[in-house]
């Protein structure tokens, strides 16, 4: 095969983007974050939800909880303040499971049927009021 420089410029590029997206990454694939939310190693990136190494589950309402303090941590960077930490709180957690239906659970507790599924959808009218 034969490359023009330009092709093998875009290549080595791509490679150099390649190692140090990787860099970023646990062994599962999750993006290392440090107890401010920054990405280590970076100070003026921070990684929220689902794509980074927090030990807890990866729901919206985690989301929301680390993209309060991140965002906290971004203006109090701006201002050269002390970033706060993200502490993970147990919350409890309800699931859908159809129209009527769903699951709470909190620590080691979980009740299944109408009610949490009435809760879920009280919770979903709320969030979409905001």
């Amino acid at each position: 095969m034969v490359t023009t420089p330009d092709q093998k410029e875009q290549r080595d590029q791509r490679l150099n983007i390649g190692s140090a997206v990787v860099n970023l990454l646990d062994e599962r694939g999750f993006v290392k974050v440090n107890d401010y939310m920054q990405v280590t190693g970076k100070k003026n990136l921070f990684a929220v939800g689902d794509v980074n190494n927090q030990k807890e589950e990866k729901t919206a309402q985690a989301a929301e909880a680390q993209a309060e303090v991140v965002i906290k941590n971004i203006l109090d960077l701006e201002n050269r303040n002390s970033l706060i930490k993200y502490e993970h709180k147990e919350k409890p957690l309800v699931i859908s499971l159809g129209r009527w239906h769903g699951i709470l659970t909190y620590k080691h507790f979980s009740y299944f049927g109408m009610i949490p599924g009435l809760l879920k959808r009280l919770i979903e009218f709320k969030a979409m009021r905001r």
